[in-house]
C-alpha cells in the first residue's frame, strides 16, 4: 500500500466495510495489488474474526474470499497467500512488543521511491 500513489494506485483504495459486529467480526471489501489490473477489477473481501482465549490473549482469524478463475487470479492468490501470513506476523510482534509500531521510516522511503525520476526510455 501506497500512500503517496495517485487514486486507484495506491492499493488499498475505496474499500468499505460490509459487517462489523462489535469487538467479534468485520468484513470489508478487498481489492488486489495495481499491478494486476484484471483481477483488480473485481473485488474480493476479507472477513477477520476476534475471539478472546485467555485473560490477555485474543486469536484472529482472517478468511479472504470472492475469488475469481483464469487470468491474474492465480497470481493475486499467491500474492495474499504471502501477504496475509506477512501482516499477520506483524500484528503478533505488534502486541508482542506492547507497543505501537512508528512507520516513520517505512513512510519516507515510500517518498523517497515516489520523488525518484523515473528511468530514460
Amino acid at each position: 500500500m501506497n500512500p503517496y500513489a495517485p487514486p486507484r494506485q495506491k492499493g488499498a483504495d475505496d474499500m468499505r466495510f460490509l459487517s462489523i459486529q462489535e469487538k467479534k467480526m468485520f468484513t470489508v471489501t478487498w481489492n488486489v495489488p495495481p499491478s494486476l489490473p484484471e483481477a483488480r477489477a473485481q473485488r474480493t473481501y476479507v472477513t477477520v474474526r476476534l475471539k478472546p482465549v485467555g485473560e490477555n490473549e485474543t486469536e484472529v482469524a482472517l478468511h479472504h474470499s470472492g475469488w475469481g478463475e483464469g487470468g491474474q487470479w492465480d497470481q493475486a492468490y499467491a500474492y495474499f497467500d504471502k501477504a496475509w501470513g506477512n501482516v499477520l506476523a506483524n500484528l503478533q510482534k505488534q502486541f508482542d512488543e506492547g507497543k505501537p509500531r512508528d512507520w516513520t521510516d517505512w513512510l519516507a522511503s515510500i517518498r523517497a521511491m515516489m520523488e525518484k525520476p523515473a528511468p530514460p526510455k
